[in-house]
């Protein structure tokens, strides 16, 4: 899961800085912010779930 929310990471964050040189786009850190909280919050369901998961 920690790889995963790496990549996810990484791709979003070259996505929003895209932003930046778009005509009628712009960058917007809440919008990055809110972005990482929800990585976070999924990557801890996921290896919740997963834990779960392989204990039964």
């Amino acid at each position: 899961y920690l790889l995963g929310s790496l990549i996810v990471s990484a791709i979003v964050t070259l996505e929003e800085f895209s932003q930046i040189f778009v005509s009628g786009r712009t960058f917007d850190a809440g919008d990055l912010t809110v972005d990482f909280a929800g990585i976070v919050i999924f990557g801890e369901i996921a290896r919740f779930l997963l834990g779960r998961f392989n204990r039964s």
